[in-house]
């Protein structure tokens, strides 16, 4: 079977999703469309890239030359152009959800869901959000869960490097409103541990806001942060540590959070808040802790590190749970089924007509939240807004992130100043 995997980039948890999926699969022919170019994450996976500066013609081309196209798909200005604004040949199309979907502006749009052939999600904790459970019967039958799945190989064979400190890690985007949670640094700086030292490895639009906090709150010899780093690199910092901290804010996008993978391979305890999508990955006091609150968390890492047993018996139960939840071959293998069932549908067209003005992608990227914008309605735009932090992140289909890549749009610049008011 020949497959297209149309992605707007290929760094972070996608970028390794997809490679791990095309080097271990034997039985398909991959290919990659990028729609950015111009993004350095683009360039990650070697011999399977396609300079798409000119995308129409040469993306019409791949995808009726492939049997299957799978588009990773979550809220991008750069997605929502091509969906949009581009009418793609007859083909079979599978969109792969790489958001929970359980808060906007990550929503499951209705038109996207009619003009796929089948709808995957990554996390079983995406059929509790609101949109799913809104659509009709035959919609709903559209859809599947496959668990998204990096290569781990790497990190169980890591071989723990002996230090002074405890070492509590933290692996990913540094995005405090939309991944890691907004009080991270007071969170680290109430853990009562004299030899506490945090190893922060990552990049992302919060970085350098996160060195300041860090400075500010007079921890600067307490932590270690590294910026965006190779695999190899971060290897020898997951050598380092006696527990994950991985406190996400409560309404973050993620789903199968691959590091929490990793430092399960790696035999690294995590300690999660009760976010809901971490009820999916971790088993309480079997392969780590779920904390319900902040000070709870505190607690447990401070637990851990008084009660050396406790840390080494949850120790005992990282590998099997990573090793069945993180199973590369049964995600093939539920690939290859789900594949083959929509390989015998007939090739159809595929087509979201629009226009190319930004504030209009955006308002199609919300699906029904976009009322309150269309309708010029402030009182509902701000409470649209002020009901979760995403809205404020440089990225993750805020308007922020909109807004930059159509400078010109006079609603979004409107919009953008309104979401830039509310504290």
């Amino acid at each position: 079977m020949k497959i297209l995997h149309i992605a707007c980039h290929l760094g972070g948890g996608i970028g390794a999703v997809i490679d791990n999926w095309i080097k271990n699969d034997k039985d398909n022919v991959h290919t990659i469309a990028c729609l950015n170019p111009n993004d350095d994450r683009s360039w990650q996976i070697e011999g399977a890239y396609h300079d798409l500066r000119n995308w129409p013609e040469k993306l019409d081309y791949l995808i009726k030359c492939n049997d299957v196209i799978v588009l990773h798909w979550y809220n991008n200005p750069v997605l929502y152009e091509f969906l949009c604004l581009h009418q793609m040949p007859e083909c079979r199309l599978m969109v792969w959800a790489h958001s929970n979907c359980l808060n906007p502006p990550y929503v499951i749009p209705e038109n996207l869901v009619n003009m796929c052939d089948r709808f995957i999600f990554t996390s079983p904790v995406s059929y509790h959000a609101k949109e799913y459970l809104e659509l009709s019967d035959e919609q709903k039958n559209k859809f599947g869960v496959i668990w998204s799945v990096s290569d781990l190989t790497k990190f169980y064979n890591i071989k723990k490097v002996k230090h002074e400190t405890f070492n509590v890690g933290y692996v990913g985007t540094i995005d405090l409103n939309s991944k890691m949670h907004h009080d991270f640094v007071s969170m680290c700086r109430s853990i009562d541990i004299a030899d506490i030292k945090f190893i922060v490895c990552g990049g992302g639009p919060d970085l350098e806001l996160l060195k300041s906090q860090v400075k500010a709150a007079g921890l600067a010899e307490k932590f270690t942060i590294t910026g965006q780093i190779s695999q190899d690199e971060l290897l020898g910092y997951y050598a380092q540590m006696d527990v994950f901290g991985y406190p996400l804010y409560e309404k973050h996008i993620g789903t199968c959070e691959q590091v929490l993978g990793e430092a399960m391979a790696a035999g690294v305890v995590p300690v999660v808040l009760d976010n809901a999508p971490e009820h999916f990955i971790i088993d309480n006091d079997v392969n780590g802790v779920i904390c319900h609150g902040i000070e709870p968390y505190m607690s447990i890492i401070k637990e851990l590190h008084n009660t050396p047993y406790w840390k080494l018996e949850l120790q005992n139960g990282l590998y099997p749970c990573s090793h069945m939840r993180y199973s590369t071959h049964q995600m093939i293998f539920e690939w290859d089924a789900e594949i083959s069932i929509v390989a015998m549908y007939p090739k159809s067209k595929k087509s979201w007509y629009g226009n190319n003005v930004g504030s209009y992608l955006f308002k199609e990227s919300i699906g029904k939240y976009a009322k309150s914008f269309a309708n010029d309605d402030r009182t509902g735009i701000v409470e649209l807004l002020r009901h979760t932090r995403q809205w404020k992140s440089a990225s993750k289909g805020s308007i922020k992130q909109y807004a930059k890549c159509f400078p010109e749009d006079k609603n979004l610049k409107e919009w953008e100043g309104i979401a830039g008011e509310i504290k």
